[in-house]
């Protein structure tokens, strides 16, 4: 008997203790945010996002070029996109989590010429 106590006892202390440590796990709805790529910078070269809230990011090309908009350690890319078109990328929450003391992540286009005139900048977290 008192061993099915203790049973008892330690479930119930571990599903106290899972439930406390999930009580911020409910995603948030994703973010959406807009950049214009040009053909010399971003406009914003700084965006925000929250730790564990996906971004919904619409990048505009305003440029002559084709652009395009990279983050290395997210693996998202948007490919070219052609002047005067548009392409949505989604930066899920998963990978955000990662950064949970936030932090900044650079993107780029990685289109020929891109990066040495400026299309550049950070997408930073706050937790």
């Amino acid at each position: 008997m008192k061993m099915i106590l203790r049973i008892l006892v330690l479930t119930l202390g571990a599903l106290f203790w899972l439930a406390a440590c999930g009580a911020n796990s409910t995603p948030l709805p994703p973010l959406p945010l807009k950049i214009v790529a040009r053909d010399t910078q971003f406009e914003p070269n700084i965006l925000t996002g929250t730790v564990n809230q996906a971004i919904t990011l619409t990048i505009e090309n305003q440029g002559a070029q084709p652009h395009s908009f990279v983050i290395d350690e997210l693996k998202v890319n948007s490919g070219p996109i052609e002047p005067g078109k548009q392409a949505t990328v989604t930066i899920v929450s998963n990978r955000i989590r990662t950064y949970s003391n936030g932090g900044a992540l650079p993107f780029y286009s990685d289109m020929p010429g891109d990066k040495d005139a400026g299309l550049v900048g950070n997408l930073s977290f706050t937790p």
